[in-house]
Formats: C-alpha cells, structure tokens, sequence
C-alpha cells in the first residue's frame, strides 16, 4: 500500500486535532464510481442528521442514495489527532478499494478503504482497549461479522476536522433510534 493513511498524512498543515470515521458494511461495486471526498461529504451529512435526531425523530436520512449501498454500525465516531486506516490495514490487509482526497481548503484530506472480505480471524484474535483505537477495533469486527454475513465489504472512511470535545450530548431519545437501527455504540467516542 502506497498511501500515506495516518492522521499526520490527511492532517499535514497542524492545528487540527479531531478526526472523523465512519464504519460499516458496504456493496462493494457501487464503490467503482464514487471517491473518498464525495463519500465524506455523506459523511458529514450524516453526522449533521445523527445531531438532530432528538428532534427529527431520525437517525438516518431518508433522502439519500448511500443507504442500499452502506449501513453503518455507528454513528460518525471521532477520535483525538489519530487515523482509524492503518489499523484497519494492518488488520484485514492490503483494501480492494482506495481513496484518498486532493487536499481541502485547510489543507486535510479525506480518505477511504474497503475490502470485499474481511479477515475476521485476525480481527477476533487482536488486543483491544478503551482508548479510540480500542473502540474502533471493536466496531471494525462487528463490521467484518456483519459483511461476512451478508456476502458484502467493509468500508472504513475518515476525514480530519470536526470537535472531540464540542460535541452535543446524544440524548436519551437519539440512542433509542441509533439502538434501532442497528448501531452497536450510540456516541461519537469513548
């Protein structure tokens, strides 16, 4: 793998200390057309969507196209100055799909992995931990049991920006929807 996926390499400018991922199950060949930037921006809508569900009543938008193509296990997660994409190489291998992003006007860029099939037995045997890595290590298997089940890919997607610690708190109400649609964890990080 020639990219350079660590929160250095799509942060390189400084200052930044939060990145966003997004995690799921993903049909593989609707990927073809798409890349990191645009997959992103669905992304930070999503996101957008997750922080109003206490009053929408939605935790998922229904105006979009991704959703017959991915289903999160989680909300957009957020993590201190780290990037989820090497681990998730290091676990599952060499991705069938890479994408990584021209930078933006801060100068970060998105970036995107899937892979068709997971290799869960090296994610089952792996340590994990409470910190940001350990959280994703765990979605990154639900995703994979999930994908294996379904005959589909895991797709992880992570984009630097956004605030760890201003965020609003998910309420009560938001983690029932995200319970019901299938999200293992209802907040953005440990």
């Amino acid at each position: 793998m020639d990219e350079d996926l660590t929160f250095a390499a799509l942060a390189p400018n400084g200052g930044l200390t939060t990145l966003a991922y997004w995690l799921g199950v993903a049909d593989m060949p609707s990927l073809q057309d798409i890349d990191a930037v645009s997959v992103s921006r669905a992304m930070a809508y999503q996101y957008d969507i997750e922080e109003q569900a206490d009053r929408t009543g939605l935790v998922m938008p229904e105006d979009v196209d991704w959703r017959e193509h991915f289903v999160p296990v989680a909300p957009v997660q957020l993590t201190r100055a780290w990037s989820p994409l090497p681990h998730a190489v290091d676990m599952l291998g060499p991705p069938d799909w890479t994408s990584v992003g021209e930078p933006d006007l801060l100068g970060t860029r998105a970036a995107g992995c899937a892979w068709t099939s997971p290799r869960f037995s090296t994610l089952a045997a792996s340590p994990t931990g409470t910190s940001d890595r350990g959280r994703f290590h765990r979605l990154l298997v639900v995703a994979a049991m999930r994908a294996n089940d379904t005959d589909k890919g895991v797709l992880v997607l992570a984009k630097p920006g956004w605030s760890y610690e201003r965020r609003a708190a998910i309420s009560a109400e938001t983690a029932y929807l995200m319970r019901a649609a299938g999200f293992v964890v209802q907040d953005r990080h440990p």
